[in-house]
């Protein structure tokens, strides 16, 4: 089983509240091949420099997990097809257990 963690930044005027919408985009995002087994909200934060004449961006943390390895390349392409998303970054978790 494979481990992910996906950190999104969506635009500051996203409707976060409005959770199926959200859910949805980030089924969307992730395709088929994963669960989402988490989800945090982390909120409305300034961001350190503007990106794309946005100040401030939502952060949300997603986990995820896979059966097979994912493709980051499939995943950067429906993010960017997101009008929604500033920016993104798909980290995958080490299995510690497994390197002992």
């Amino acid at each position: 089983m494979y481990a992910y963690e996906l950190m999104i930044i969506f635009r500051p005027d996203f409707d976060i509240e409005d959770k199926k919408k959200t859910e949805d985009a980030l089924k969307k995002f992730v395709g088929e091949n994963a669960v989402i087994s988490g989800t945090t909200v982390i909120g409305k934060k300034r961001l350190e420099y503007p990106i794309e004449k946005h100040n401030e961006g939502i952060y949300v943390l997603t986990n995820l997990e896979s059966k097979i390895g994912l493709s980051t390349a499939k995943i950067q392409r429906q993010v960017q097809l997101g009008e929604s998303v500033i920016r993104f970054l798909l980290t995958a978790k080490i299995n510690t257990r497994a390197v002992l």
